[in-house]
């Protein structure tokens, strides 16, 4: 329902992904596929297509989702999970829309992108103890990618807000609610420099928890690219540097460093 569920993780331009934090990724609020062990997948039905050639661009799905069987404390009721999307593209400005139904963090400038999309994820809970509410989640965002002759600016903003989403842990019921926030941009350099082209990518993330425990928490993302090949082929160094707000006993403000390699055939 949100662009950072849809993005194909081969696409990322930040190779750490989205909510990169020891508190775990906090655009996954339902924490869905445990079947398939992905926060981003599950076992659904999804109605999906373009309407006037990608001006607009609808999904519809129903999924077995985070409160399901598997879930033995919160998913007594077995009750399915819904989520939905709508994205625009201004097409008649020459911009190209993004048909598929996964979206990429960058094109490389093989494309000129400008969409926004809003979304909503909804699933209700119950412990069978009396104890009951329907967890929901919506977003907005944005993703704008230009050529400019040999430069390539990407921009992206994206804002979700999740509440009642229910959570056992320790043999106790938690309710939580935040929102979170990121803003994140890549600047590729369309030539190449040695053997690939050159890029600087940045994002920005925020949690906002927004219940008495008040755990925020901050993550800066800064990387070098390296495409040989486009996504094919390509070399990614870099660091996150995570601050987490009224820390656990066993939490600590963190960097961490990366080098990834990704060679696709």
């Amino acid at each position: 329902f949100s662009r950072a569920a849809l993005t194909d993780s081969y696409s990322y331009y930040i190779p750490t992904g989205y909510g990169y934090s020891v508190r775990g990724n906090y655009f996954t609020p339902f924490t869905i596929g445990s079947n398939v062990q992905n926060g981003y997948r599950d076992a659904g039905l999804t109605f999906w297509g373009n309407i006037a050639d990608g001006l607009v661009k609808y999904q519809i799905g129903v999924f077995d989702g985070r409160y399901d069987h598997v879930d033995n404390t919160l998913g007594k009721k077995d009750n399915l999970a819904f989520a939905g999307r709508i994205q625009f593209t201004p097409t008649m400005l020459g911009y190209k829309a993004e048909k598929g139904f996964t979206l990429a963090d960058t094109y490389l400038g093989r494309q000129n992108v400008l969409t926004i999309g809003i979304g909503y994820n909804t699933q209700k809970w119950d412990d069978g103890a009396g104890n009951s509410k329907t967890a929901k989640s919506w977003t907005v965002d944005a993703m704008w990618e230009q050529k400019f002759g040999d430069i390539v600016p990407n921009l992206q903003l994206g804002y979700q807000d999740n509440k009642d989403i229910g959570t056992w842990k320790d043999n106790e019921l938690s309710i939580g609610k935040n929102r979170v926030w990121y803003v994140q941009g890549q600047l590729l350099y369309d030539q190449v420099v040695g053997l690939g082209k050159p890029a600087l990518a940045i994002r920005y993330e925020k949690l906002d928890d927004r219940t008495a425990a008040n755990k925020d928490t901050n993550r800066t993302g800064v990387f070098l690219n390296y495409y040989i090949k486009g996504q094919d082929a390509k070399i990614q160094l870099g660091a996150d540097v995570v601050s987490l707000k009224n820390k656990a006993s066993d939490e600590k403000n963190y960097t961490d460093w990366t080098l990834a390699l990704q060679v696709q055939f």
